[in-house]
């Protein structure tokens, strides 16, 4: 019988360590990561500029006779000699440039001048920026040249805007 009880006692005692190896406590630990801001810059590229040049070229116009109720009118033929044109077109950078939010002063006599957009709006040379973006280059700008970003409905989005407003931004100085 010694036998029964040993062998009694040896599997209460692994019981008991098996019982208390599975209840031990779980203890849960949060780990808070912060993680910094991204910044992206953008690499400066610069589209090259180009020189373009028009072939000219001689065009014979044939005469033309006009007959009207009063007579008849006869243009002669006219030979025309179109001279070539060259251009030259700037080197343009591109990237993620946007527009100051303070506009710059301006020092010329404009201030008198109550209808800014006819000059400056839509479609016209001098055209104020609109997003999605703005060429300064093309646009006639004396100091933002390039090509900006332009975010709808900021600051630097002109779209909407009245003649009254104009001054309210831009100071004459």
């Amino acid at each position: 019988m010694p036998k029964k009880s040993s062998l009694l006692l040896i599997v209460s005692v692994i019981s008991i360590a098996l019982v208390a190896l599975g209840c031990s406590t779980t203890t849960t630990t949060t780990v808070t990561k912060s993680i910094p801001p991204i910044t992206f810059t953008s690499p400066g590229n610069t589209v090259p500029g180009k020189t373009i040049t028009l072939p000219g070229g001689v065009t014979t116009l044939p005469a033309v006779t006009i007959t009207l109720p009063g007579g008849v009118t006869t243009i002669p033929a006219t030979t025309v000699t179109v001279a070539p044109v060259t251009t030259t077109q700037p080197a343009v950078p591109t990237g993620l440039a946007f527009l100051p939010t303070t506009p710059d002063s301006f020092s010329y006599g404009m201030a008198a001048l109550t209808n800014c957009s006819d000059c400056h709006g839509v479609g016209l040379y001098a055209q104020y920026p609109v997003a999605p973006s703005w060429n300064g280059s093309i646009n006639g700008a004396l100091v933002n040249v390039g090509i900006y970003n332009v975010v709808p409905g900021s600051i630097q989005d002109h779209k909407g805007r009245t003649d009254d407003q104009c001054l309210n931004c831009h100071t004459p100085v």
